[in-house]
């Protein structure tokens, strides 16, 4: 371990965080979709229940603890190995969720050791295109409207935690309440 400075303590062992499927059957055994030195993160099914979205470090031949570049990974449900689906060089990538009809999937970009706020992207699941969302907070939740054409999040700005919404076709970025409103979790 060449990390063994923890928030309250020295943390001198690895914490890996893997995924497992299991049918909600009694007597049912578990599939590990994850495996090895490596942690994974922000799980997310796409609509169809074939596949799984999720991050992982870039390069996994590095020590967890020098790994700071992240990408974002696709899996099958039933196992098998990973996807690449989106990854920029020298930066660490987020997934959120996926839109209901999955066509977007919304995702956050940054560098790491620096400090800025996310970059906010759309990713266009059947083209590869990505939407630059322009906005200059961290987003902390989101979710999507039912015909998928609306995305709704929160990220704290001036005290408070706002609600703001954006579209695929126009990413302009509208407030929906006012700076002393908002909530820590949000769905529609």
């Amino acid at each position: 371990k060449l990390n063994f400075e923890g928030e309250a303590s020295t943390e001198p062992e690895f914490d890996f965080n893997h995924y497992f499927i299991i049918d909600a059957r009694p007597g049912s055994k578990s599939i590990a979709l994850t495996h090895g030195f490596n942690s994974y993160g922000n799980a997310v099914f796409t609509p169809d229940g074939k596949n799984i979205i999720l991050t992982r470090a870039t390069d996994t031949l590095l020590n967890p603890d020098r790994a700071l570049e992240s990408s974002i990974y696709t899996i099958p449900v039933t196992g098998g190995a990973l996807t690449p689906l989106i990854s920029e060089a020298g930066s660490s990538l987020d997934n959120g969720k996926i839109s209901p009809d999955g066509k977007y999937l919304v995702y956050q970009s940054s560098k790491p050791m620096q400090i800025s706020a996310q970059l906010l992207f759309l990713y266009d699941m059947r083209s590869g295109k990505k939407i630059n969302i322009p906005f200059d907070r961290n987003i902390s939740s989101t979710a999507w409207s039912q015909d998928s054409k609306t995305l709704y999040f929160t990220a704290q700005s001036n005290g408070g935690v706002p609600i703001y919404k954006t579209s695929v076709t126009d990413p302009k970025v509208e407030m929906m309440g006012t700076y002393d409103e908002g909530l820590g979790n949000l769905d529609v």
